[in-house]
């Protein structure tokens, strides 16, 4: 999947201590809930936050834009 520019709607950690962030494309094209790869989970509600909080965009690499595909890398836009 290629890189994808996206804005953090939502995120933070489930029950089970899995991290979700809600990504929406600037496109238009999807706009889900993503798991964060469980080796960086916590970096990546890190960057999740610090986008969410700077009113920055995100660039992601995803598995898939279907709901619930799995987040590998993210990186806030400056």
């Amino acid at each position: 999947m290629p890189w994808v520019n996206c804005t953090v709607t939502r995120a933070g950690p489930a029950e089970n201590g899995t991290i979700y962030i809600a990504l929406r494309s600037t496109s238009g094209s999807f706009n889900n809930w993503f798991v964060a790869v469980p080796q960086m989970e916590k970096e990546m509600l890190a960057v999740a936050l610090a986008a969410m909080s700077g009113g920055k965009n995100v660039t992601a690499s995803l598995t898939a834009t279907t709901a619930y595909a799995t987040i590998n890398r993210l990186y806030v836009n400056a």
